[in-house]
């Protein structure tokens, strides 16, 4: 914990970052080994793609860093219920679940999105929790949340 707390607050980000672009082509590759493909599946596809841009890259990310990682933080932290590890990882399964069943186009796009949402509420709780960026967490996440969406946006 200690290294994760002297980490400046970019190098943290750049590299909390990377390790989920990593992850994600990781990811990806099963799939494509395993004859899945999770591209298109997205209802919001038939829409113009500008609008599927602003939607889906700026304010997507926003929303959802709001509604499954920082809403879910504070009224278990109102209730004291993160202070025990139990709480914890409720937290991260209550906050991971809504994430994923939030993202419902496919089996395999689920399963996708229940480990991006574990990453993000990771990230968020050490971000907001450990290193006490408690303002920077939720714009900095939401960035990353972007970045991601982005490259998804672009399939690359």
């Amino acid at each position: 914990m200690e290294k994760i707390k002297s980490l400046s607050l970019p190098y943290f980000y750049v590299y909390s970052t990377i390790a989920i672009i990593i992850l994600i082509y990781v990811y990806g590759y099963i799939l494509s080994m395993l004859n899945v493909d999770i591209s298109n599946e997205n209802p919001i596809d038939k829409y113009p793609k500008e609008l599927v841009f602003f939607l889906s890259v700026i304010i997507g990310p926003a929303l959802e860093t709001l509604i499954y990682q920082y809403l879910p933080y504070k009224v278990m932290e109102y209730f004291n219920l993160i202070k025990h590890r139990r709480g914890i990882y409720s937290l991260f399964i209550i906050s991971t679940l809504f994430f994923a069943l939030s993202h419902p186009y496919s089996l395999a796009y689920i399963i996708y999105a229940f480990f991006m949402g574990l990453l993000f509420i990771v990230l968020f709780y050490i971000s907001y929790n450990i290193r006490k960026d408690k303002y920077a967490s939720f714009w900095l996440l939401t960035l990353i949340h972007m970045i991601i969406n982005t490259l998804v946006f672009f399939n690359l």
